[in-house]
């Protein structure tokens, strides 16, 4: 989990990115602008709830709870975001290095086979007596399996039916 540096959160990881908490921030100063103390108690909130107290806008008076609640909204879907965000990077580096354990192997094969056998149902069942990676169809490919199962158009466009282009 990333932390700020120099910043009122450097006691706790952030679960969502610099960029989010900042606008967060940026967000809560501009409502209090010159409310000074109501926007340190809104930003000391906001690095609770980040920290995992789910209860942390309990402190607050009814307005700024309220305005809180709309907050914290866009804060879970920011951390949601995160969280994928970083989920698809462990992924990657995992590949990159190559230190695939065998079950996420298998659940990535068993992925891969679904899709590659969702697109290709009429074909003749692939042998994998050994596990391997299957890369899934590409577009092109898609699109010309789809065209030769359709077979040929009985008829042509209008401007292809006579010599004269229309």
């Amino acid at each position: 989990m990333k932390t700020l540096k120099g910043s009122r959160t450097a006691s706790f990881s952030l679960p969502v990115s610099k960029k989010a908490y900042t606008g967060f921030v940026d967000r809560i100063r501009q409502v209090y602008a010159f409310d000074v103390p109501r926007s340190d108690a809104m930003i000391d909130v906001l690095d609770r709830y980040l920290g995992g107290d789910s209860n942390a806008a309990d402190s607050l008076d009814e307005s700024m709870r309220m305005a809180f609640e709309f907050l914290r909204h866009e804060v879970d879907l920011a951390v949601t975001r995160s969280r994928r965000a970083r989920e698809r990077a462990r992924l990657r580096r995992e590949a990159a290095s190559g230190a695939m354990d065998q079950a996420a192997f298998e659940a990535q094969l068993d992925e891969r086979l679904q899709k590659i056998f969702r697109i290709v149902d009429d074909e003749e069942a692939i042998d994998i007596d050994e596990p391997q990676l299957f890369s899934p169809l590409t577009r092109r490919e898609r699109r010309a399996r789809e065209r030769a199962a359709r077979g040929k158009s009985r008829y042509k466009r209008l401007g292809q039916c006579s010599g004269v282009r229309v």
